[in-house]
């Protein structure tokens, strides 16, 4: 019997958003468990303005989203709908939690 996959993505670019959204989207389509860790310039409001919906769709699909508060404060950054607000301990957490993780740093 197979495990089902555990999805650890963590964004840390500005330019990762695009690849981590569509690595969640097809792994929850799949079946598998996601995890999302972002921070650092992946948090500026300039990364998030394009991608607010689609990360509030993919909690509303099952994704658990965290978002690094210390980063969130540092950039001015507003958190969307479904994503909570966490820190490097969530990071840690989505790490050991995976079985797969990709790391767009």
């Amino acid at each position: 019997m197979l495990t089902p996959l555990r999805l650890g993505i963590v964004v840390a670019r500005i330019d990762g958003w695009p690849t981590a959204i569509g690595l969640a989207e097809a792994a929850l389509r799949r079946g598998s468990d996601v995890r999302l860790f972002a921070m650092d310039q992946a948090l500026a409001p300039t990364a998030l303005g394009s991608v607010t919906a689609a990360l509030s769709t993919l909690a509303e699909a099952g994704a658990a989203i965290v978002f690094c508060a210390t980063a969130c404060d540092a950039h001015g950054s507003s958190v969307p709908n479904g994503i909570e607000l966490g820190s490097q301990l969530d990071h840690a957490r989505t790490l050991q939690w995976a079985t797969r993780v990709v790391a767009l740093t």
